[in-house]
């Protein structure tokens, strides 16, 4: 029968594997948090930019019907600092035909900008439509 000694130095953890087991789970846990974090961000911003795109759906839909399409550009600013422009324009199809009467084509541009998170790129979106109506 052999005689085993009561303590011996490979039963267990050292001290230096316990601290490097300890340092993996913190970078594991730092790269996990870093995960989450940056897909909550990702979801805010894209719920920025569908509210962007709704306010500018909205204003080419207005565009024409609220009152008579003017030339030129009208803006203004919503709720959560979103700022809008609507430009309209007389439409070129390129070969410079008018009609002389009836209803003229208008281009008609909705642009939405808001608050982002870098001061050199502000996210924002624009739309453009063509909209028959009286010549101006």
């Amino acid at each position: 029968m052999s005689h085993r000694p009561i303590h011996s130095n490979t039963d267990g953890f050292t001290l230096f594997e316990a601290l490097v087991a300890l340092a993996i789970l913190a970078i594991g846990l730092a790269a996990f948090y870093r995960a989450v974090a940056g897909g909550a961000w990702g979801e805010q911003r894209i719920a920025r930019a569908q509210t962007g795109l709704q306010i500018a759906q909205a204003r080419l839909a207005a565009a024409g019907l609220e009152k008579r399409l003017e030339l030129g550009a009208q803006s203004g600013e919503e709720a959560g600092g979103y700022r809008w422009t609507v430009t309209v324009s007389r439409y070129d199809d390129g070969h410079g035909l008018v009609p002389a009467s009836g209803p003229a084509a208008y281009r008609v541009t909705a642009t939405v900008i808001w608050p982002g998170s870098s001061s050199l790129a502000r996210p924002s979106v624009e739309l453009t439509t063509i909209k028959l109506a009286p010549a101006l």
